[in-house]
């Protein structure tokens, strides 16, 4: 199989296309549910990526793309001040490439403009790749999930980021007199 990201057209080289990330649109669910059904042994139905859109504020849904192939997708719920990663897909030909850094790291971003303090998510204690990549972003494993996954019993690791407070003076709130 090719990698798009390292070989041109011409068979040599190296392919400089970086991945557009964007918010997922109702266009881009039939290849999402796709690669969804492809990834994970018990995957999301598509109805459930067009729940998501539908929620509008409580739901972030994100796409990467590189020369509009679709390399991978996330989606997070935010719920107060806490956030939650629901979901992480990078396509296997796309994998270490940077797809699943950029996909969290703009979560992160959109969290902290939320004024978002803790982000969670579950991980399967076997993904090792994920987990390398929470711990180098923030993340610390705060508990583990018994038999979290139905589709084999594996434990998940529950993981938080602590997040920084926003920047700046903030307003609305009566300090000490």
């Amino acid at each position: 199989m090719s990698d798009a990201l390292t070989q041109s057209s011409e068979g040599g080289g190296h392919d400089t296309a970086e991945p557009v990330i964007q918010p997922m649109r109702l266009a881009d669910i039939d290849e999402v549910a796709l690669m969804e059904q492809v990834i994970f042994p018990s995957p999301w139905p598509r109805q459930a990526f067009a729940n998501e859109l539908k929620e509008g504020s409580a739901s972030l849904c994100l796409v990467a793309r590189v020369r509009d192939r679709l390399a991978g997708y996330l989606v997070a719920w935010f719920v107060l001040d806490e956030a939650h990663v629901g979901n992480v897909a990078v396509a296997p030909e796309f994998r270490e490439k940077g797809i699943a850094t950029g996909l969290t790291n703009r979560l992160i971003r959109e969290a902290q403009a939320r004024g978002v303090r803790l982000m969670t998510l579950e991980v399967r204690v076997s993904n090792l790749p994920a987990i390398r990549l929470y711990r180098r972003l923030g993340f610390k494993t705060i508990s583990m999930r018994r038999r979290y996954y139905a589709d084999n019993g594996e434990d998940a690791f529950v993981m938080l980021l602590e997040m920084s407070p926003p920047r700046g003076p903030v307003r609305g709130r009566a300090g000490p007199q």
